[in-house]
């Protein structure tokens, strides 16, 4: 059981005060780059974490086509289909 349940309200400004802090901690404000030096500039990182979500998401023309296979999807019939784009009232 964590602290916050087992003391309720009573130390409520503590435990706001614990997230504030870790949630300063968790911001990321540098990291190492790829040609070995660090990057501080909030522009920058920006665009380095939008192009590595990119890179993830993006589809690779490389991709092993053992690891997808049609034939483990469910079939969808026609009807459930036609659920499926019906316009919600």
């Amino acid at each position: 059981m964590s602290k916050w349940t087992k003391l309720l309200h009573n130390n409520t400004r503590y435990f706001h005060q614990r997230t504030l802090v870790r949630r300063y901690r968790n911001k990321i404000i540098s990291f190492w780059y790829n040609v070995a030096k660090w990057i501080y500039d909030d522009d920058v990182l920006i665009q380095q974490a939008v192009d590595f979500i990119h890179q993830i998401y993006s589809v690779c023309s490389h991709i092993n086509s053992n690891f997808i296979n049609i034939s483990t999807f469910p079939h969808i019939n026609d009807n459930d289909m036609e659920n499926l784009v019906s316009t919600i009232a």
